[in-house]
C-alpha cells in the first residue's frame, strides 16, 4: 500500500515540519493550538513540506474528519483545506528538487516542467524574462518581472518560448489590414 512512515505528533512537529515530508500526521487542532502555532499556518507548511494529512471519511456521518471518532467542528476540513489538497495533488508531480528559501519565507519547488512556490508569507520574488506566473490558490496568472507573492499561496512558475514561423510577416497577423505598420 505505498508509503506508510509515521512520527511524533503534529504538535511534536511544528518547529521541523521540513524533516517530515511523506508521512503521514493527523491534523490535531487542539495540538497544533497548544503548541502555540497557527493551524492554518500549520496546515499550509505541512502541505508545501509534502506532509501527509490523514483524512478520515465517517460513513455513518457522511462526512469528513481530521481524527478518528472526531466531533468537533475544527476537526471537519474546512473549503481552503480541501482546495489546497487539490492543489497539492494538481502540483505534486512538479515538487522534486525542494529549496527552502532564506529565512523560511517559502518553499521553491523545481519540477520538470516549471517551478512551484509554497509561500509562507508575503515577499517579492524577482522572476526571468519570460516567466508566465499562475496563482493556483485563485486561478489568476501574470507575466512580469517580480512576483508579489501573497501569504499562503501557491504559484506555477513556467517560462513558455514561443516558436515564430519566419514566414508570418507583419501584415499577415490577425487584425492587420495590410500595409499597417503599428506596433
Amino acid at each position: 500500500f505505498g508509503i506508510h512512515r509515521h512520527g511524533p505528533s503534529v504538535g511534536q512537529r511544528v518547529d521541523n515540519l521540513f524533516l517530515w515530508p511523506e508521512c503521514l500526521t493527523e491534523f490535531d487542532t487542539a495540538a497544533i493550538r497548544k503548541a502555540g502555532a497557527d493551524p492554518d499556518a500549520i496546515f499550509f507548511r505541512g502541505l508545501a513540506y509534502r506532509m501527509m494529512w490523514i483524512l478520515f471519511w465517517q460513513p455513518r456521518a457522511d462526512r469528513l474528519h481530521w481524527r478518528p471518532w472526531a466531533d468537533a467542528p475544527e476537526d471537519a476540513p474546512t473549503a481552503w483545506q480541501l482546495s489546497l489538497l487539490g492543489i497539492f495533488n494538481d502540483v505534486g508531480a512538479q515538487m522534486v528538487h525542494r529549496q527552502v528559501l532564506p529565512e523560511e519565507r517559502g518553499v521553491l519547488y523545481h519540477g520538470p516542467d516549471c517551478q512551484i512556490l509554497w509561500a509562507f508569507q508575503q515577499m517579492d520574488l524577482p522572476l526571468e524574462p519570460g516567466c508566465v506566473v499562475s496563482d493556483l490558490s485563485d486561478g489568476t496568472g501574470s507575466a512580469s518581472a517580480t512576483l508579489n507573492a501573497q501569504k499562503h499561496h501557491v504559484y506555477r512558475l513556467a517560462y513558455h518560448t514561443l516558436a515564430i514561423d519566419k514566414n508570418l510577416s507583419q501584415t499577415s497577423l490577425p487584425g492587420r489590414e495590410k500595409g499597417d505598420t503599428r506596433h
